[in-house]
């Protein structure tokens, strides 16, 4: 992957069934480009609500699940650093 270098750590989120081997190929991903992966992750269980092949209907988050993206979210900037590429 020629931007790998632009990458500063890969950090898993998953909203399938089969969150285990997801996160585990996140990883394997990340290991195999050389890319750091981050200890943090997000486990959302949305089975196939919104699933293209099912229809969209009922793939909306719940207010419970949106808190907990926010409060990820925050967690995971307050830790981050940022920079600006030119």
């Amino acid at each position: 992957m020629k931007n790998a270098p632009l990458i500063g750590k890969i950090v898993s989120f998953s909203t399938t069934g089969a969150m285990d081997v997801t996160l585990k190929r996140i990883k394997e991903y990340g290991e195999k480009k050389e890319i750091p992966v981050s200890d943090g992750q997000l486990l959302l269980v949305m089975l196939l609500k919104g699933h293209a092949g099912l229809g969209m209907e009922g793939g909306k988050l719940s207010d419970k699940q949106k808190e907990k993206i926010r409060e990820f979210m925050k967690n995971l900037t307050a830790k981050a650093r940022f920079c600006t590429i030119e």
